[in-house]
């Protein structure tokens, strides 16, 4: 065979060979790539950020403060999209302009806006006007609607106002409305003026000798219980 003939053959051939050779890496990379995009996604359940000692503040539209909220311990998980919060305490002013402040041992908030879930120790105290004495509400679940100001549980809830009392499992209160709903297992104590806020002891008052004999006020005329 001519020698420049048989170069170029061998040429030819190399060539074929070197693009054989791309096209295979290509087809490799393609199909790597495919496998990777249509592999599904692993979504992480640890929480991304902590944050301790924390303060988040809601303002309204118009730059007015809607609440504050504030906790020894922050975690948020993106799976949910929601916050663990340790130790919450919300401070607000509601609709009828009274100060509010929701505590608890620990919280879940999907939204702080829309929608908490509180556990543990669940205290909400609200104060008087009007010379009426502050409301405050004890219970161990509650779940909190701050924008809509609307509060529901179905563990046992007492309230009292005073010194009148109001117990019961469920209950469903809204706030913009001045509605309160108690489901199950009702009692009410109620005293005359009991709702009325006492006034301020003056420093110069005498304390009492806790030696002295008590008077039982237990069941003080005048108070009416009921039970539903």
């Amino acid at each position: 065979m001519n020698p420049a003939a048989f170069r170029k053959q061998a040429i030819i051939v190399l060539i074929i060979a070197i693009l054989l050779v791309l096209g295979s890496m290509w087809v490799n990379m393609v199909l790597k790539k495919t496998a990777i995009k249509d592999k599904p996604e692993v979504q992480r359940t640890d929480p991304d950020y902590i944050i301790e000692n924390f303060k988040y503040y809601r303002f309204l539209p118009d730059g007015t403060p809607r609440y504050e909220a504030i906790g020894k311990k922050l975690t948020h998980y993106p799976v949910e999209d929601a916050y663990r919060i340790e130790k919450p305490i919300l401070h607000m002013q509601n609709s009828s302009g009274q100060l509010q402040t929701v505590m608890a041992e620990e919280a879940y908030a999907e939204d702080f806006n829309t929608k908490i879930t509180l556990t543990d120790k669940v205290r909400v105290e609200e104060e008087g006007t009007g010379g009426k004495a502050g409301r405050v509400l004890t219970t161990e679940y509650l779940l909190y609607y701050p924008d809509e100001e609307i509060a529901e549980t179905d563990k046992e809830v007492t309230i009292k106002r005073g010194k009148n009392v109001l117990k019961g499992v469920g209950m469903k209160s809204n706030n913009a409305t001045s509605e309160l709903e108690m489901h199950n297992r009702v009692q009410v104590t109620i005293y005359p003026n009991g709702d009325k806020a006492e006034p301020p002891k003056k420093e110069t008052e005498a304390k009492p000798d806790d030696t002295a004999p008590k008077a039982d006020n237990s069941n003080p005329s005048g108070r009416v219980s009921v039970q539903l």
